[in-house]
C-alpha cells in the first residue's frame, strides 16, 4: 500500500523537531523496558529481573505448582464461577497482544466471563477476560 506524499512530508517535518525525537525515544525506551519485563516473566530461559519487590506479608508466599490440562481448567472454573468474589487474587494474564504478566486484583467479582476489580498493577478498576487468565490463586 503506497503512502500518500503529504503524509511523508508531514512525517519528515515532525521527525526533524528535537522535542518530537526526545518524546519518541522515551516512548520507545519505555516500551522496550516493558517487553523485557514481560519476557522475564515468561519463563526460566529469560533473564531474571534485577530487583525483587519485597512482599508485606509475614509468611512467604510460595508460587503454586502450575497445573495443566483438565485439572487447571476445572480449578479455574471453580474459583472464577459466576457470582464468585473475594478480597485479593493473583494470576497470570495474557493480553490481546500476547504479553504475559502477573496481575494482583483486589475486591474482585466474577460473572463467569469477566473478572472485574481493582488491579494493583494498573492502580485502577479493570476487567479481565477469564479465558486469558491462567493459574488463579486467591491470596486474601
Amino acid at each position: 500500500m503506497p503512502i500518500p506524499l503529504h503524509l511523508l512530508v508531514a512525517a519528515a517535518k515532525t521527525l526533524s523537531d528535537p522535542n518530537t525525537i526526545k518524546t519518541v525515544k522515551s516512548i520507545y525506551d519505555a516500551g522496550t523496558g516493558l517487553i523485557d519485563k514481560a519476557q522475564a516473566l515468561r519463563g526460566p530461559s529469560a533473564a531474571k529481573p534485577k530487583a525483587v519487590e519485597a512482599r508485606p506479608t509475614s509468611a512467604p508466599v510460595s508460587p503454586a505448582k502450575p497445573q495443566k490440562g483438565l485439572k487447571a481448567d476445572l480449578a479455574k472454573r471453580w474459583i472464577l464461577k459466576p457470582g464468585a468474589s473475594g478480597d485479593l487474587m493473583r494470576f497470570t494474564y495474557t493480553d490481546d497482544h500476547g504479553l504475559v504478566s502477573v496481575r494482583t486484583v483486589g475486591n474482585w467479582t466474577s460473572n463467569g466471563r469477566e473478572l472485574s476489580g481493582y488491579c494493583l498493577n494498573l492502580r485502577a478498576e479493570h476487567k479481565f477476560a477469564i479465558a486469558r487468565i491462567e493459574a488463579p490463586e486467591a491470596i486474601g
